[in-house]
């Protein structure tokens, strides 16, 4: 399972990946300007999501509107900060039909 971070867009120079943008109302959970932080995506096995949500370190949210995980899973291949196995696992899923 590939998971993307997100983070808030900080003060005005400070530095974050523009490739892809969220903006509140893009999702119930972005409260303020915010980006997909590639550089901290990661691999993790679904069992351990499932428990991480039974135990309580990881909140459920809301699923993304289709527009938005398009534009989160474009950038995947886009960004300069993506790391390169990520890449390769995102790129295989998409070979599969796995991935949008």
């Amino acid at each position: 399972m590939l998971l993307v971070s997100v983070s808030s867009v900080g003060k005005a120079g400070s530095w974050h990946d523009t490739t892809c943008i969220l903006n509140q109302g893009d999702h119930p959970f972005v409260k303020h300007q915010s980006f997909v932080f590639y550089t901290r995506s990661r691999n993790e096995n679904a069992n351990k999501v499932v428990k991480g949500v039974k135990g309580g370190s990881f909140v459920p949210q809301d699923p993304l509107d289709q527009e938005v995980y398009e534009r989160i899973c474009g950038g995947m291949s886009v960004s300069p900060y993506t790391p390169k196995n990520i890449l390769a696992l995102y790129n295989q899923a998409l070979a599969l039909g796995l991935a949008g």
